[in-house]
């Protein structure tokens, strides 16, 4: 299923992760919110947080790899303009890769962060493109 109207109602899974998303300083970009915005052609800088085995796996179309754990050290050479916009995920609503991506990008002064909190899972489920060794085409 793939939702062109970005106004529905958030499920309460998706408004309690808002919430946490924005403690961070980030904000919080549903998966509907940004396939919506890819089809538009609005520039954003996807950023696959999982580590690298599962990125070659499969990933969300156009998404580049900076494992959580290598954000601090890649993210000044890999996303040299903090200004522009970049959406973090990770594997789905219970993982925390992508909350902890996004505190900290904000905390290297990038301005504008989104935590695509459904992730990877939920990309899956809508039937979104993917890309990497283990996508069908």
């Amino acid at each position: 299923m793939v939702a062109s109207d970005t106004d529905r109602a958030m499920t309460r899974e998706e408004s309690m992760a808002a919430e946490r998303v924005r403690a961070t300083g980030a904000e919080f970009m549903t998966v509907d919110q940004l396939f919506y915005r890819m089809q538009g052609g609005s520039p954003v800088i996807i950023v696959d947080v999982l580590d690298q085995g599962s990125y070659r796996g499969e990933h969300i179309k156009g998404a580049i790899n900076i494992p959580v754990s290598d954000i601090r050290d890649q993210a000044p050479r890999v996303l040299p303009d903090k200004e522009a916009e970049i959406v973090v995920y990770c594997g789905s609503f219970e993982c925390g890769a992508s909350l902890m991506a996004a505190r900290t990008l904000f905390e290297l002064g990038y301005l504008h962060v989104y935590d695509c909190k459904g992730g990877l899972k939920q990309w899956k489920e809508r039937g979104l493109p993917l890309e990497g060794a283990q996508t069908r085409t």
